[in-house]
């Protein structure tokens, strides 16, 4: 009886390492052990073309990305300790010097001013004059949602012209790592030890900075 037992579990074992390495195969081949991001715009004027009607085709056209509006404890602290809300500018603004749709993009190191948690959904009238007074022709502003999860990030975002204060573009986007998945169930099955202290913020960030931009990027109007 003991020998029958013994040859179940190492069945049962054998089969559930087998489950373990098609699913991560199957996550490495499909992207889905990385981050997947879903996004929505609201409004889309389309980017290169408002720019290009807008501007002569020579203007230094410059946007300013001022740090995100996020929850009081993933806001920064100070140089030393910067939070949610500059790294994902400072990604974000890095993304859009890659697309090269904006001559100059620079980072508008404005962390708070009174009623700026607010204004997100009211006008962006604090962000705009801020931008406008500092010689910048577009601002890009958004906002993190509260956290829902270690492993979700949603944040919506706005390019505005400072001088007609016409929103550009606004849009929502979400990003979900499903490392955390993967994680459990190899420690599930002892190959690797269970972990509940890891945080998957920098993959996080970096994806949601890719998912804003390419929502931002895009010339479908809408």
């Amino acid at each position: 009886m003991s020998r029958d037992i013994l040859r179940l579990r190492t069945g049962v074992k054998s089969l559930t390492l087998c489950l373990v390495f098609f699913l991560t195969s199957c996550a490495y081949i499909n992207g889905q052990f990385e981050e997947v991001c879903k996004t929505r715009a609201y409004i889309r004027l389309g980017l290169a073309d408002y720019i290009s009607k807008r501007y002569h085709s020579d203007a230094p056209v410059r946007l300013g990305v001022i740090p995100f509006t996020v929850p009081a404890n993933l806001a920064t602290v100070n140089a030393e300790r910067p939070g949610l809300d500059a790294q994902l500018a400072w990604r974000i603004q890095a993304e859009l010097l890659e697309q090269q749709q904006i001559p100059i993009v620079e980072f508008l190191p404005r962390q708070d001013w009174p009623g700026k948690k607010d204004e997100f959904f009211t006008g962006n009238y604090g962000a705009i004059r801020l931008a406008r007074d500092a010689g910048y022709d577009l601002v890009f502003v958004g906002y993190v949602d509260a956290l829902r999860s270690t492993t979700e990030l949603v944040a919506y975002g706005k390019i505005l012209d400072t001088e007609s204060g016409v929103t550009v573009w606004y849009g929502k986007s979400d990003v979900n790592t499903q490392r955390k998945e993967l994680q459990d169930l190899r420690s599930s099955i002892g190959l690797q030890p269970e972990r509940t202290d890891i945080i998957y913020a920098s993959p996080l960030i970096d994806e949601l900075a890719r998912c804003v931009v390419k929502n931002a990027s895009d010339e479908e109007p809408k």
